[in-house]
């Protein structure tokens, strides 16, 4: 209820009788197909998770997320339509359905919120975007950031991330920094 999902497709393990039961790809969604099945599967059995590295992932310009990853506003709209697509088909049969939706769209604000912030600190151009599509979602003012949002262990290494980099100049941290456990 309360994570983004950076599961890459390679270290997804399921069940086949969860996936025959879940169906196939949606195609009309390009960059999150994926995601919405995971939450499809995710309302036929228990979900575990590991905070272990899996694998190594190559990233090149040809692959179909790098616009999303060089235009993080448009990978949050795919994102949230991965969500409307959910909740207008098998999530409409939970319970609460509509509160999750609403709950989804809020923290799809509070994480485009804090991107927007790391992007306005380090002068990159796509912060006035973020920080618009965070306005559109929250329940709270704009100028009230969702600090209970920062109190996720993950986002906590990604300000820790987004820190050295400002003490650095901006420059990249080289692949063997080792961020520390908090």
């Amino acid at each position: 209820r309360d994570s983004f999902c950076d599961v890459g497709a390679p270290a997804l393990i399921m069940r086949v009788s969860a996936l025959k039961k879940a169906g196939h790809l949606r195609e009309e969604l390009i960059r999150t197909n994926d995601f919405e099945l995971y939450l499809r599967l995710a309302m036929f059995g228990s979900v575990a998770r590991t905070n272990r590295v899996l694998g190594v992932r190559r990233v090149h310009d040809a692959q179909l997320s790098t616009p999303f990853i060089e235009h993080r506003v448009l990978d949050f709209t795919e994102h949230e339509r991965a969500f409307e697509s959910f909740f207008d088909h098998e999530g409409a049969a939970l319970p609460d359905a509509p509160e999750l939706r609403e709950l989804a769209r809020r923290r799809m604000g509070d994480y485009a919120y804090w991107f927007a912030v790391s992007q306005r600190v380090t002068r990159r151009p796509e912060a006035g975007a973020a920080f618009a599509y965070a306005a559109d979602r929250r329940r709270a003012p704009s100028w009230r950031p969702p600090v209970s949002f920062l109190f996720k262990t993950r986002w906590l290494r990604s300000l820790y991330r987004m820190g050295k980099r400002v003490v650095h100049d901006g420059q990249p941290l080289p692949p063997s920094f080792d961020v520390p456990q908090i």
